[in-house]
């Protein structure tokens, strides 16, 4: 239990100036919670950058990706301008369960 993001609740255009958007949602009572943004940066398997003008202050999120050299991935969340609310402990519980949850999905596919 906690917040998800159901598959169906996500759009994305991947490619400069194209629009992210998700709808997280609680899961013990359906509040939603949704998010868009647009991508400035891409950078084939290297780079993603986007903004989500959204949040107070233009909040900006860049990940970038390498390889290690044993067959996996590795990546690396960036983030600037992140409003105080973002930076609590349970937002940073969130931010790491999301990481979970996709290497749980990554580890099916």
């Amino acid at each position: 239990m906690g917040v998800g993001t159901p598959i169906g609740n996500i759009a994305v255009d991947l490619n400069p100036g194209g629009i992210v958007e998700t709808i997280m949602v609680n899961d013990p009572d359906g509040t939603e919670y949704p998010s868009r943004g647009a991508f400035v940066e891409i950078v084939p398997s290297e780079k993603l950058s986007r903004t989500a003008p959204d949040v107070e202050g233009g909040m900006t999120t860049t990940i970038t990706y390498s390889d290690p050299g044993d067959g996996r991935c590795q990546t690396v969340t960036h983030q600037t301008n992140v409003p105080a609310v973002y930076r609590t402990s349970e937002a940073q519980s969130g931010m790491l369960s999301s990481f979970d949850k996709m290497a749980a999905y990554l580890a099916t596919v």
